[in-house]
């Protein structure tokens, strides 16, 4: 079954709309600057800008030298509403298919 938005979260930052998209360059990205998934969420715990700032650039593929504006965007819109759109995105990333377990390991759909 294709699931080809399953995942995806659009964010909305100081009128810039980044689409989050769980694809494995965005899992790579994030696994090599914070060493994993669980390092990525820690990170957004911490609520730093420049980590937001770096998730973002990872799930939109957006260039590298956006970072600095995408921070000012985070710091003008609230790093907490930031925090609360970016999360589900990273937690996609642990299962990107999206399969609910049934009882018999099968995905629930199949």
């Amino acid at each position: 079954m294709s699931r080809v938005n399953r995942g995806t979260v659009e964010i909305e930052i100081d009128g810039d709309v980044y689409e989050l998209r769980p694809t494995l360059d965005a899992f790579k990205k994030i696994q090599a600057r914070f060493g994993g998934l669980r390092g990525a969420l820690e990170a957004i715990s911490q609520m730093n800008s420049e980590h937001l700032a770096n998730i973002i650039l990872a799930g939109s593929n957006a260039p590298r030298r956006d970072l600095a504006k995408i921070e000012e965007q985070i710091f003008n819109e609230g790093l907490a509403s930031v925090t609360e759109a970016i999360a589900p995105f990273v937690t996609t990333l642990f299962n990107p298919r999206g399969d609910e377990e049934s009882g018999n390991g099968k995905a629930a759909s199949e």
